[in-house]
């Protein structure tokens, strides 16, 4: 993905310094490119999957609390 530059592609420091820096901002713009159509495919994977819940007044439901209990340790607590 990024080409090595040959000896003579850079007559001094500050033109392969130029040279580097574009090619890190390419490789940089490829990986945003990528990682978002990355992440509307899963978006999209798990929202296929997710059903819409509706609960009526009064309906006994089970409610997840993942605070911690207090003067124990969390090396012993059960997940």
């Amino acid at each position: 993905m990024v080409a090595v530059p040959a000896p003579d592609a850079a007559s001094n420091a500050d033109e392969h310094a130029l040279q580097a820096f574009q090619s890190l901002q390419e490789a940089a713009a490829f990986v945003r490119d990528f990682t978002g159509k990355n992440m509307h495919r899963m978006k999209k994977y798990y929202e296929s999957s997710v059903k819409p819940q509706s609960y009526t007044e009064g309906e006994q439901v089970l409610v997840y609390d993942p605070r911690k209990k207090r003067l124990n340790f969390a090396k012993w607590q059960v997940c």
